[in-house]
């Protein structure tokens, strides 16, 4: 019952997802799914959760991530993860578990690239970028592409964080009844720096995606629909006015990123 995305940018990972939590009798409450962690084997990692159970995705989830600081290899983290992941599981003998799914985003100071993957009991561990789960994952899993690069692009934390605002939008749009409330949102570094990014900074993005997804709604309306008189200039004005406020827009979080709290170590490639 939530949106959670993770996905990789040229130096680093970002994870986000919303605060909306809806208990099983239907009451709706707000809460904190994301979670950083830094290991002092300069590992720096982000946890988010979809769960039927919050309590349970938070207990195994702190597991997890000890799991995670525990481990000598900073690479293919599956295989510390499944035995905690399979213990919690068994641990239900005759019940069945909650239903419950994580997205991690791992970098290792001084790498060139971090890792996404997707974490599901009892033993579920899947690699690759971008990851969507929960129910709001549905409706932005056909756009997840434009979280990838295009040739020749290199994608910076800022044109990634304004693309995970579009899509947090079309989820709690499309979604509403799982997904909605903030967007809270860690943005991790290969250099050793962590950011969190002020909600509000997330909603502005979120508002101004629905003034792009406004206008992409009527263009094809236009289109399809009305007379083409004048059309050509209208359409390129309007979009010139979007385009400019993208340009223009700005996440002062992100100077958090200037700040080394993990240096590397020596040894790291």
């Amino acid at each position: 019952m939530t949106i959670a995305i993770g996905t990789l940018f040229n130096n680093g990972a970002v994870v986000c997802a919303d605060t909306k939590v809806v208990a099983s009798d239907g009451a709706t409450t707000m809460d904190n799914k994301v979670f950083a962690s830094l290991s002092p084997k300069g590992r720096m990692f982000l946890i988010a959760d979809a769960a039927e159970d919050a309590n349970a995705a938070k207990m195994l989830g702190g597991e997890i991530s000890s799991a995670i600081c525990d481990a000598k290899h900073p690479y293919n983290l599956g295989s510390v993860i499944k035995p905690v992941m399979t213990a919690w599981h068994s641990s239900y003998h005759h019940f069945q578990p909650p239903n419950l799914q994580f997205l991690i985003a791992s970098v290792v100071v001084g790498d060139k690239r971090g890792q996404v993957f997707v974490c599901e009991p009892p033993s579920t561990v899947a690699y690759g970028w971008p990851i969507a789960i929960g129910r709001g994952a549905r409706v932005v899993e056909p756009r997840l592409l434009i979280l990838s690069s295009y040739p020749k692009e290199s994608l910076d934390a800022k044109s990634v964080l304004l693309r995970l605002a579009y899509l947090m939008y079309l989820a709690k749009k499309d979604e509403g009844s799982a997904c909605g409330g903030d967007t809270n949102t860690f943005v991790i570094s290969t250099m050793g720096s962590i950011a969190w990014i002020e909600q509000k900074e997330m909603k502005e993005a979120e508002n101004l995606a629905e003034e792009m997804d406004s206008f992409l709604v009527g263009t094809i309306d236009k289109v399809i629909g009305h007379s083409q008189e004048y059309f050509g200039q209208k359409l390129s004005d309007t979009l010139a006015a979007v385009s400019e406020k993208y340009k223009k827009f700005e996440f002062p979080s992100l100077k958090m990123l200037e700040t080394i709290v993990m240096p590397k170590k020596e040894g790291t490639k």
